[in-house]
């Protein structure tokens, strides 16, 4: 009996392709990281690079990164070169910081400020891991807040807005030490089911 060997010529769906690669980037850190949920993170990570709302919110980071993403109108997670992602540990002044890079143009930071080279980034580290999560929860409520507003998916043609100005060396961390950073409040109801945040409707 012959056997044929055949090769497929399907690529991997982009989410396995993604995690795949935020996998490998983990795994090359250093061997000493803390104890963290690495399931949970790299939900996280893969569910922001891939929200609409998100990438709308850093495409002035991703459009001025080292390699920059040329692409006319709204970016989409399909026009992420992944292999352009990179996690990386740094001391930096009298800090360290735990960052989601994209073409050397920082897009998650975890930042633990004073500190000596010494004591080591696994603080930087945590916070990384509660940005992420901050980060997810936070998309993730507006998107279902826009669904339900809209009684549909998420519009992927966010309103018409004026230009503003990014500083595209500021992290929300590196902002909130130096306490620039515009607050915006979101108050939505929501519960928990199966792990994941689910709106509520409340008494208005």
């Amino acid at each position: 009996m012959k056997l044929r060997l055949v090769i497929s010529s399907r690529r991997a769906p982009l989410g396995d392709l993604l995690r795949n690669h935020l996998q490998g980037l983990l795994d090359e850190l250093p061997g000493r990281l803390p104890s963290y949920n690495r399931k949970q993170l790299l939900d996280d990570l893969c569910f922001l690079l891939r929200s609409p709302l998100f990438l709308y919110a850093i495409s002035p980071r991703l459009r001025h990164a080292t390699n920059p993403l040329r692409v006319n109108g709204l970016i989409k997670a399909e026009d992420i070169n992944i292999y352009a992602l990179n996690i990386m540990i740094v001391r930096d002044d009298n800090s360290w910081a735990t960052q989601l890079l994209y073409g050397g143009t920082s897009l998650i930071e975890g930042r633990q400020y004073i500190t000596t080279e010494q004591a080591g980034f696994a603080q930087s580290f945590h916070w990384f891991c509660d940005e992420a999560r901050f980060l997810s929860c936070e998309f993730h409520a507006r998107e279902l807040a826009a669904a339900e507003a809209l009684g549909t998916a998420v519009s992927m043609q966010p309103a018409v807005v004026k230009p503003v100005q990014v500083d595209l060396r500021q992290t929300r961390a590196r902002a909130v030490a130096q306490k620039q950073r515009r607050i915006v409040k979101l108050r939505v109801r929501y519960q928990l089911i199966h792990g994941r945040p689910v709106l509520t409707k409340g008494p208005r």
